[in-house]
């Protein structure tokens, strides 16, 4: 799928053709609440926790996996630019030292 929210695509556009600059990214960046963002609506269902309104893109998304059942998917909201960050599911401060490391490693 080459563009799955081409409306939050056409709100970045000030910074697609440069300065490749943190400054520039920054100040032209856009993205949707975390309740409207694509790849992060998927219905879920967790303990006490019940998400069950997908958008119409992810609706869309979702049926395209559905459709096709590929064998891997990478969201690129899941890398920075300039810089990274992770999701853990809980406090594990002992590994706090180690992705410090990594990112220093990586250059980002």
């Amino acid at each position: 799928i080459p563009c799955v929210d081409p409306d939050g695509t056409r709100l970045n556009q000030g910074w697609f053709s440069g300065p490749f600059t943190i400054r520039n990214y920054a100040r032209n960046f856009y993205r949707p609440r975390t309740e409207e963002q694509v790849e992060w609506t998927f219905p879920i269902t967790y303990k006490n926790y019940s998400w069950t309104t997908p958008s119409n893109e992810t609706q869309a998304l979702m049926y395209a996996i559905r459709l096709v059942q590929p064998d891997f998917v990478y969201g690129l909201h899941n890398s920075g630019f300039g810089g990274m960050y992770y999701y853990i599911s809980q406090p594990l401060f002992d590994i706090f030292p180690q992705l410090e490391r990594f990112t220093s490693i990586t250059h980002c």
